[in-house]
């Protein structure tokens, strides 16, 4: 099910020094990994709003890295609890990964398309 429009756009652009899993991962460069109700709500004060806005109660942040750039990071969640064993971790970190690169790729397309037509204009 897909989250309240509301409740995505007010943490589309959680800040580094925040609290949340995907600020603490994209800060960090590193995983956090909340697999139960009980994990996430023991992570911050900020993460009870968060279950009760969404009905979501387990969470995995991971950054969104390629070489040394950091793009952001990535959040998903589940309405159950979690088993995230080694498979799980390793399928989470792939399917990050292959978002980091396209998300790359179409900042760098859009840049050149921006760039582009600035030379156009000023042609």
């Amino acid at each position: 099910a897909a989250v309240d429009p509301h409740q995505r756009r007010k943490h589309d652009r959680a800040p580094l020094t925040g609290r949340l899993p995907s600020s603490v991962s994209a800060a960090t460069r590193a995983p956090v990994l909340l697999p139960t109700r009980a994990a996430s709500l023991a992570w911050s004060p900020e993460m009870a709003e968060i279950l009760d806005a969404t009905g979501l109660v387990a969470w995995a942040s991971l950054p969104l890295v390629v070489g040394p750039e950091l793009l952001g990071s990535l959040t998903v969640g589940w309405r159950v609890e979690q088993e995230l064993g080694d498979r799980e971790i390793r399928l989470l970190d792939a399917f990050t990964a292959l978002r980091a690169q396209a998300l790359q790729r179409v900042r760098r397309q859009l840049y050149e398309c921006v760039t582009a037509r600035v030379a156009a204009d000023e042609a």
